[in-house]
């Protein structure tokens, strides 16, 4: 089974290597940066995912006034 994993990791190509999250991230936030990841390599967003984009943008902002 290993062997079988093996050769088919070997043929797939890594569309792009982008740091989204490390161990204190919040779930938002990785959501977050993986949509910006997704959004900058071509990828194309769903109405809910760029309403969670536009929520999560504001939700910043006015953390920064605070």
């Amino acid at each position: 089974m290993t062997r079988y994993l093996n050769k088919n990791k070997r043929n797939k190509k890594l569309l792009f290597l982008e740091k989204v999250a490390d161990k204190k991230t919040s779930r938002d936030e990785i959501m977050f940066n993986l949509i910006n990841a997704l959004k900058k390599n071509g990828w194309k967003c769903d109405e809910e995912t760029n309403n969670f984009q536009k929520k999560y943008v504001k939700k910043l902002k006015e953390n920064s006034n605070d």
